[in-house]
């Protein structure tokens, strides 16, 4: 993967990250033209998880097929242990400060997490929830796909994956139709492995299919402005009354588009393009933190006499540079660490963007 490619997965993680803080943080910023132009940005925020689960899916599927096509099997100990280095210190530094501020009454809030399930107890931080969908993918991908890859390659895993994406699909209808919460279709697992799944479709079609995948991802302009058009469709249809529940396999489906016009081939990046991937580079530690920092600090601005708009702008740029600090001081040296122990190498060099996973 060459430089520009792995800088737009950089920005893709950027953009998923910026419609994640623009739909926690959203409030009128007191202008009223300006907030209608804004306001269905805000609203559709929440699709920027499943433009991050498409990502994972595809950078967590290329490094497990790089190993199968290398060696024939998954070394599952060392594909646990480094998604652990990539997710646990962040995630412990934000859990130690909730046990340090809020004293012995968070544990309650803590142990969920702990053992992410958090998506399961609404008494877990709120945000965190997704973090446990990708920790039950990544479980389950070790799991399943060496086996499948064994059995029958390739193709049986392609038929796994689809059937993943199709049982999400259809256990999301059912769930609805008989009463569960939009809550519950939101955060619970089993309603929401379609879009990683299809992350490593992705993946599989890059691994196996690469001169197809070459050509289909050759067409950005036309993916690209096809995943824009669907988030535009979706904030439509949003507006038009249509539940997030029923909206959530089009925004997996844009979601598609949207990395499938940044693998591909073109100019160098933009600059634009640059300060996204800049942002994708510290999305981790703002994913973890941004909600508390942006509460804290909102308040702050409120009590110091800010308006909303002013108000909104200061929980964004304190959640971005604490999310900076924690990359810089905590995560960018664990993945090094993570690094140490010698392993063979599989025969695809991963990239800095695919790395990161």
């Amino acid at each position: 993967m060459t430089q520009h490619r792995q800088i737009r997965l950089d920005a893709a993680r950027g953009v998923a990250i910026l419609f994640v803080l623009l739909f926690h943080f959203r409030h009128s910023v007191g202008w009223p033209i300006l907030d209608r132009v804004v306001a269905p940005v805000f609203a559709i925020g929440w699709a920027g998880v499943d433009l991050f689960f498409v990502l994972s899916g595809f950078l967590v599927g290329r490094l497990i097929f790089a190993e199968l096509a290398a060696t024939g099997a998954l070394d599952r100990r060392r594909f646990l242990l480094r998604r652990a280095w990539r997710l646990w210190p962040v995630l412990w530094l934000f859990l130690a400060a909730m046990l340090l501020l809020g004293g012995a009454g968070q544990w309650r809030s803590i142990w969920p997490v702990l053992l992410h399930l958090q998506n399961f107890d609404d008494r877990a931080p709120s945000h965190l929830w997704s973090l446990a969908v990708e920790e039950h993918f990544y479980l389950g991908a070790a799991l399943v796909l060496p086996v499948l890859w064994r059995v029958g390659g390739a193709r049986l895993v392609g038929a796994g994956l689809a059937a993943t994406v199709a049982a999400s699909m259809v256990c999301r209808l059912v769930a609805s139709n008989a009463g569960a919460s939009a809550l519950e279709l939101q955060w619970h697992t089993q309603y929401r492995l379609d879009a990683p799944a299809l992350g490593v479709l992705l993946a599989l079609l890059a691994a196996r299919r690469p001169a197809l995948f070459t050509r289909l991802s050759g067409a950005q302009a036309i993916w690209l402005g096809t995943g824009a058009s669907g988030f535009v469709l979706i904030a439509a249809a949003q507006a038009a009354g249509w539940s997030q529940a029923a909206l959530l396999t089009p925004a997996a489906l844009a979601s598609v588009a949207a990395i499938l016009g940044c693998v591909g081939q073109g100019q160098a990046a933009a600059g634009a393009t640059r300060w996204f991937a800049a942002l994708g580079t510290i999305s981790y530690p703002l994913y973890i933190w941004h909600a508390s920092i942006g509460l804290t600090s909102r308040a702050v601005a409120l009590g110091a006499g800010a308006g909303e708009g002013t108000a909104m702008l200061v929980s964004l740029l304190a959640s971005i540079v604490t999310a900076a600090l924690i990359h810089r001081t905590i995560e960018r040296p664990t993945l090094r660490w993570r690094e140490y122990r010698p392993v063979a190498k599989p025969a695809e060099t991963l990239t800095p963007a695919a790395s990161c996973y």
